[in-house]
């Protein structure tokens, strides 16, 4: 009998064993339930978060309102400055172009560039080019410094017509290959020298743009391949000649009068 009972007692014993056994695994189990739920829950709070996060982002930047360009100026001033290297009758006009694209081209020893300036945006800078192009300012004038870091070709650098042009078209000003834009030396210093781009250029928005090159950009990228004497900022190898600079009619009706 007594081995029979310590063989029950054993049996049972093994029995409570396994069922603590058991019951600690179950334990184990719901609690491994419990923290994967756990884990899902804060998943979806920080998914839902961020969800809200990214859509009050874009909100935010949907309702930023986009920078406003400056009014078109009523009358055009030309602060005098030095004096004119060429001959010149005056100032240009004060009266501001109507708005719209004015064509011109630039002959050169190399070919000629076909031009579109933009009067809409920088129509005091575009009726000074005109001025000084029917005059014949540029006639004769070459186009040296290339500055292949910045990928331009500077015309007229070596003349000055007398007075100032303020800036215009800066808000949002780019120069991507094919724009022409007025050279400065700071805020309010551009006069008759201006650059051509070969190339999408990295220059800050602070030279006014005058127009684009429709036509002609080959004579351009032959002078930029080239080279300069410099690495990045000298004289090109081959220089443009600016033969002669011309404007469409009705820009020159407006602003050869000039202003004594």
């Amino acid at each position: 009998m007594t081995g029979s009972l310590e063989r029950q007692l054993a049996r049972l014993r093994a029995k409570r064993q396994a069922g603590r056994v058991g019951e600690a695994r179950r334990v184990r189990r719901r609690r491994r339930q419990v923290e994967l739920a756990l884990a899902a829950a804060v998943a979806g709070t920080l998914v839902a978060a961020s969800v809200t996060l990214v859509i009050r982002s874009s909100s935010t930047r949907e309702a930023t309102p986009p920078a406003i360009a400056a009014p078109r100026p009523t009358a055009c001033s030309y602060p005098r400055h030095g004096t004119a290297t060429r001959a010149l009758p005056g100032l240009p006009t004060s009266a501001v172009l109507p708005t719209g694209a004015v064509a011109a081209t630039l002959a050169t020893d190399q070919g000629t560039l076909t031009l579109s300036l933009d009067a809409t945006a920088a129509p005091c800078s575009v009726s000074s080019f005109a001025f000084l192009a029917g005059h014949g300012f540029f006639d004769g004038t070459r186009c040296t410094r290339l500055a292949t870091d910045l990928h331009l070709l500077e015309c007229g650098s070596d003349d000055t017509p007398g007075y100032t042009i303020g800036s215009e078209a800066l808000t949002g000003a780019t120069y991507p290959r094919g724009t022409i834009a007025l050279v400065n030396r700071g805020p309010g210093t551009s006069g008759s020298a201006f650059f051509l781009v070969a190339q999408d250029s990295p220059l800050p928005p602070t030279f006014t743009p005058l127009g684009t090159i429709t036509q002609g950009l080959p004579v351009l990228d032959a002078v930029v391949a080239a080279g300069s004497d410099l690495p990045s900022d000298g004289t090109a190898r081959q220089p443009l000649t600016l033969t002669s600079v011309r404007v469409a009619r009705q820009a020159l009706a407006h602003t050869l009068g000039g202003t004594p």
